[in-house]
């Protein structure tokens, strides 16, 4: 990971020098200049813990790459916002964590994601310190996490770290709408994706060394459900009659279990997940026929069915049935085999339930929280409608004894 101190802390400190600097240190610029910068912030509404703009450089005649190309025509900045969501996300790695996806692991897993042009910190703790920071809240008990979650904010966020990463424009590609949904044939082009980069790390110690700076969804359980604690009085006075008794039911029993929830899916095999595998970060190369996946800033090493869960919940459509559903889990179990990785149906479904109660538990709280800016319209809209999904793929779940039909085939903890 390159360290440098000269890197822009706002959009206002970006401009043609920097850029050309940026650029010319990886040897996407070797001749000519850039004589100007157009910068169009994108994505204000649409949950990001960061600021995200287009960047168009005008560059001299004579520009060329030292492999004698063009330079890019457009690219994509993203930097920490200037705002409290900072804050939250630096002491949560997610900054350093995406730096490090894209100089670090992007080229191993052989994955469709944006090009990589440049990126760098001004500073940086040792690769294993935000794992191990996370395992170290999970040690306190629930009483005291609000405490120590203050401290955390106020111990590791408030240091004026700066980070920036640039990458592939690919706005020309199609792009998921979380609000929209996509067809069954999109859907498949995601699972693919997605178990291409996870079944070479699914049950496997071996394929996770040199990782340390990746953690573990079990070390983030009691956290989470903190944040939960944070929002559900929200959520219920909002949803006041509003709720079906089933609905409450769930609420309810995610209330009581929400720390199990995430320590089970923690627990169990685990396979290396992106966790934040929504519509809105997907795009679709229909040249190619393939899924292009963006925004790897909450990787963690966690169970496929919360992956899977997670990336249905938030492209299904309404009328979906659980026959197609089914269908969906038989393509992505055929996918993971084909790379290598032999996942049980009967698991499989299983672990993608128990995912799924997950989602509500991790949804409630992402909408009526205060650590991440969804805006005014359009993120808060995104995130009822998800919520909205989930009750329904939640209909037919039993829930109340689901830890106790964890299938017996595979009933072993996969330890890092």
């Amino acid at each position: 990971m390159k360290i440098e101190k000269n890197l822009p802390f706002s959009l206002a400190e970006v401009n043609a020098e920097w850029l050309e600097y940026a650029l010319r240190s990886n040897g996407h610029i070797d001749k000519g200049t850039i004589k100007g910068l157009a910068i169009r912030q994108i994505g204000e509404e649409a949950g990001f813990l960061g600021l995200v703009a287009v960047l168009t450089p005008q560059y001299s005649d004579d520009a060329v790459s030292s492999t004698g190309c063009a330079p890019p025509a457009s690219l994509v900045l993203k930097i920490p916002s200037p705002e409290r969501s900072r804050i939250f996300g630096q002491t949560m790695g997610v900054y350093e964590r995406e730096i490090r996806f894209y100089s670090e692991l992007k080229d191993r897993l052989g994955i469709n994601a944006p090009v990589h042009y440049y990126s760098a910190v001004s500073e940086v703790d040792e690769p294993s310190a935000i794992p191990r920071r996370l395992s170290n809240f999970g040690r306190y008990p629930m009483w005291l996490m609000p405490l120590v979650g203050l401290i955390g904010l106020v111990r590791y966020g408030r240091r004026s770290r700066r980070y920036v990463l640039l990458i592939e424009d690919i706005s020309h590609l199609r792009l998921g709408d979380q609000q929209v949904a996509c067809s069954d044939d999109d859907l498949r082009k995601v699972l693919r994706a997605m178990a291409k980069f996870q079944a070479p790390f699914w049950a496997s110690e071996p394929a996770r060394e040199g990782l340390p700076w990746i953690g573990t969804l079990y070390d983030s359980a009691k956290l989470l459900h903190l944040w939960f604690l944070g929002s559900i009085r929200r959520y219920r006075k909002e949803m006041s009659g509003q709720l079906s008794a089933r609905q409450e039911q769930l609420v309810d029993w995610v209330h009581k279990h929400g720390v199990q929830l995430s320590q089970e899916l923690g627990e169990q095999p685990r396979t290396l997940g992106h966790h934040d595998l929504r519509l809105d970060n997907v795009a679709f190369d229909d040249e190619t026929g393939e899924a292009v996946l963006f925004d790897w800033q909450t990787l963690t090493f966690c169970s496929v069915g919360l992956e899977i869960a997670y990336f249905l919940s938030s492209a299904l459509a309404d009328d979906v049935s659980e026959d197609q559903v089914d269908a969906l889990l038989d393509y992505y179990q055929s996918e993971l085999s084909r790379h290598g990785a032999e996942v049980s149906r009967d698991y499989l479904r299983w672990s993608y339930e128990v995912g799924m109660l997950a989602m509500l538990h991790r949804i409630i709280s992402v909408l009526y929280q205060g650590q991440i800016e969804l805006g005014d319209g359009r993120g808060p809209a995104v995130m009822r409608r998800w919520i909205r999904i989930i009750f329904q793929r939640l209909e037919t779940v039993e829930y109340e004894d689901i830890f106790g039909r964890r299938p017996r085939s595979e009933e072993h903890t996969s330890e890092l």
